[in-house]
């Protein structure tokens, strides 16, 4: 595969962040007609969208066609243009959140725990990776204090002021 299209595989594995098993379940939903641009067969584009995904992630990448790679960049301009939008309010609830279902991005799915398949496990928006790596959140780990572990905590108990004055600290009963 060429460089190009490794890269545009990559970026698309990172916006879409639904297993094929929580994209299924959402294609069944009502909802997922909620929303979107309807074709003339009153399907909503994202929709159809979601299905070619769906049929996508079923295969081996290798497997791809040249329509596939041609999809996925729709899939990663589009995440990318409407995850820069949003409601402020109700987002689980939001059509706009049923839309980016549509194109297998759920963007609540940054915000709590991920499903743990192994053979797909969703990955992070790089919006999502980005607001992570901020330094506030940086400083705030270097300025909590570390844990004291059992051994420092013994240390500290061996190097007490009796132990200083020259006398030897008394043996715990056991």
């Amino acid at each position: 595969m060429a460089d190009d299209k490794k890269a545009a595989v990559k970026e698309f594995h990172e916006y879409v962040n639904m297993s094929v098993k929580e994209l299924e379940k959402w294609l069944d939903d009502p909802k997922s007609m909620e929303t979107g641009q309807t074709e003339s067969d009153g399907e909503p584009t994202g929709r159809k969208s979601g299905r070619h995904i769906l049929e996508m992630l079923k295969k081996k990448e290798a497997d791809w066609s040249d329509e596939d790679h041609a999809h996925i960049k729709k899939v990663t301009a589009y995440c990318k243009r409407h995850l820069k939008q949003g409601p402020s309010k109700d987002v689980e609830n939001s059509k706009w959140r049923y839309s980016l279902m549509n194109w297998a991005h759920d963007p609540l799915k940054t915000k709590r725990e991920r499903s743990r398949s192994p053979a797909k496990s969703p990955r992070k928006t790089p919006e999502a990776e980005k607001k992570e790596k901020t330094p506030e959140k940086s400083a705030a780990k270097e300025k909590s204090p570390a844990k004291e572990t059992a051994k420092q905590s013994e240390d500290k108990k061996e190097a007490s002021p009796a132990k200083a004055n020259g006398s030897s600290p008394k043996k715990a009963d056991k």
